[in-house]
């Protein structure tokens, strides 16, 4: 019975073989470091994109967390190898891959960082309808747009921690003993 093993061992083995001689780490490759010219540190996760002699896009890849990058080509030609990364000015190398290398190393590619004058900058910040201080809550009618068309009554709706029912009555926290005050100050408009 353990012989019967061996001819179907054998066979998977044969097979194994067949499909790494076959593998395409085999044929050809490029490899290269993308580092920083200022720091000389690697870049991680540059995008590499290969194209060919034709200007179409074969292949786009990430590099490695230390800048490493190793693309593997199906035939020999020309292909022109683009890195890009945030921060950096891409950089096109144009490159050739032939039978008598069919292993080729870029060796460590330096990319600039990029550095772009802004124009005229405007930082534009909104209101926020609820603003929670040590003591209190504040609801910023103002901030809300919803304010001109609303009446009193349907804002404080939209109050936190307030509640109004059917008939109009007002209650803060389910208690309806509560101060209202118009610009942090008492007012006997409010009073009852």
């Amino acid at each position: 019975m353990k012989y019967f093993y061996l001819p179907i061992l054998f066979v998977l083995m044969l097979g194994t073989g067949k499909l790494q001689a076959a593998s395409p780490l085999e044929k050809f490759s490029v490899k290269g470091i993308l580092k920083d010219a200022s720091t000389n540190e690697g870049i991680p996760y540059a995008t590499i994109t290969v194209k060919n002699s034709k200007a179409k896009v074969i292949k786009r890849f990430a590099g490695d967390v230390n800048g490493s990058f190793k693309v593997v080509l199906d035939s020999i030609g020309k292909y022109s190898l683009t890195f890009q990364s945030v921060g950096f000015q891409s950089v096109t190398k144009a490159w050739e891959v032939s039978a008598k290398s069919p292993k080729s190393d870029m060796g460590v590619l330096q990319l600039k960082p990029a550095t772009e004058n802004l124009g005229e900058v405007s930082v534009v910040a909104t209101r926020p309808l609820v603003r929670t201080e040590v003591d209190k809550i504040v609801y910023s009618i103002e901030a809300d747009p919803e304010s001109p068309t609303n009446t009193a009554m349907d804002m404080l709706r939209k109050v936190p921690l307030v509640t109004v029912d059917g008939e109009e009555n007002i209650q803060v926290k389910g208690s309806s003993s509560f101060k209202i005050l118009l610009n942090g100050k008492n007012s006997t408009m409010l009073s009852q």
